[in-house]
């Protein structure tokens, strides 16, 4: 899943996660991309706190005026970790298709960890 999240001061794109089937957890993990995803090249990505799986079909205001959020993309995903700083993922979406990863750049910024996420080699 993949939000467009216009927050009245810009726009960035949540990426969600679903943990894989038989994993008991109702969280999405999240980062927060920067820029478009799916360009053919790096995203430099935040990973920001998890989100409830209601956000799956979510569209409309944010609570608390943290603006508003629309579908960008949706469809499934098959994760391998590569160890803890680096996930690749199979993504069969709308608009996403295709090999891409996730990986830790090492960085933080604003108290959240930077990743990349970029269509894999």
């Amino acid at each position: 899943m993949v939000q467009e999240h216009d927050t009245g001061n810009g726009v960035h794109w949540d990426l969600m996660l679903e943990a894989e089937e038989g994993e008991d957890v109702d969280a999405l993990a999240t980062w927060s991309l920067l820029a478009p995803p799916g360009g053919g090249t790096a995203v430099r990505a935040l990973r920001i706190a998890d989100h409830r799986k209601a956000y799956l079909d979510y569209e409309g205001p944010i609570s608390g005026g943290r603006g508003t959020v629309r579908i960008w993309d949706r469809g499934t995903c098959l994760q391998r970790d590569l160890g803890v700083d680096r996930i690749e993922l199979a993504l069969a979406g709308e608009r996403l298709r295709g090999m891409f990863v996730l990986s830790d750049a090492g960085e933080v910024e604003g108290g959240k960890a930077v990743w990349t996420f970029a269509p894999a080699p």
